[in-house]
C-alpha cells in the first residue's frame, strides 16, 4: 500500500512539477513496480515511494526498476541517487 495520500502527492508536486517523474515497470498492461525519482539539485535525486506487486516479488522488478533509473540519471549527468 501507498504510504502517502493522493492529495499529499498533489501538494508535494504542485511546488516544482518538473521534479518528479514516475517511472514504472509492466507486465503487458499491468503495472508490477513503481516509484518518483526527484529532482534535488541538478546532479542529485531521491528514490522516493517505491511500491510493487505482491505477486512479482519473486521476480523483484524494483531492481530493474531502480537500474533503469540509475543508468538515465547517469546518461543525464546525476552524479548521486539516493536511495534512502
Amino acid at each position: 500500500p501507498l504510504s502517502t495520500t493522493e492529495e499529499a502527492l498533489k501538494h508535494l508536486n504542485s511546488g516544482s512539477p518538473d521534479a518528479y517523474r514516475l517511472l514504472q515497470v509492466k507486465d503487458g498492461d499491468r503495472l508490477i513496480a513503481s516509484a518518483f525519482i526527484v529532482s534535488i539539485r541538478k546532479d542529485i535525486a531521491y528514490y522516493y515511494l517505491p511500491a510493487d506487486h505482491e505477486a512479482y516479488q519473486d521476480y523483484s522488478p524494483m531492481v530493474l526498476l531502480i537500474h533503469e533509473a540509475y543508468t538515465r540519471l547517469q546518461q543525464e549527468g546525476y552524479r548521486l541517487f539516493d536511495l534512502g
